[in-house]
């Protein structure tokens, strides 16, 4: 009996944990994002893409970037993938593994590889870390930046939304299958 409330008490947790996460993941997605996208096309006097929006780019097109954005713009990128988004990745990272755990929790056991989806996010969040350790090399480098640094970060880039691509339909069937099994139950 003492264990089972012990569970409950983590399964309140866990939820608990999952709002505050998504509360920062919208705080950041929503406003964050937005405010620094707007200062950078207030810097460049035009619309920019940061290269982690872009699916892919060349070293032209990061060396175009960095030049438009000049000293100030290009400081407050560094700032950007150096600080915000590292916080960032965490936040969705947990918040996705999370959820995914909770929804695979309640899933039969008879499918036991359903826990390994739960790390998907976790895998994104890696390659965002790449991405932004890749951004951050580049800009240190500029105007010396290579081919590979380019290719690296536009693989991980790629790599990084295609994970979370996976994490999302991945959730979104868990959901699904959550409420079907729930519906069915409750008759």
């Amino acid at each position: 009996m003492a264990s089972k409330r012990a569970s409950l008490a983590v399964a309140k947790n866990d939820w608990w944990l999952i709002v505050v996460l998504a509360l920062a993941f919208l705080f950041m997605a929503l406003y964050v994002f937005p405010s620094f996208q707007a200062e950078f096309n207030q810097i460049a006097g035009a619309e920019v893409k940061s290269p982690d929006t872009r699916l892919w780019y060349s070293g032209e097109d990061a060396l175009g970037l960095f030049q438009t954005l000049q000293q100030t713009g290009r400081d407050k990128l560094g700032l950007f993938s150096g600080v915000i988004d590292m916080i960032y990745p965490l936040v969705y990272g947990a918040l996705f593994f999370l959820l995914l755990r909770k929804l695979t929790s309640s899933l039969s056991a008879k499918k036991s590889w359903l826990k390994y989806i739960c790390y998907l996010p976790i895998i994104a969040a890696v390659f965002d870390y790449i991405e932004n350790i890749n951004i951050l090399i580049m800009l240190g480098t500029f105007p010396n930046i290579s081919s590979a640094q380019a290719i690296l970060g536009s693989a991980a880039t790629i790599l990084k939304w295609t994970f979370l691509a996976f994490t999302l339909l991945a959730a979104l069937a868990m959901l699904i299958k959550h409420l079907v099994n729930r519906r069915f139950m409750d008759k």
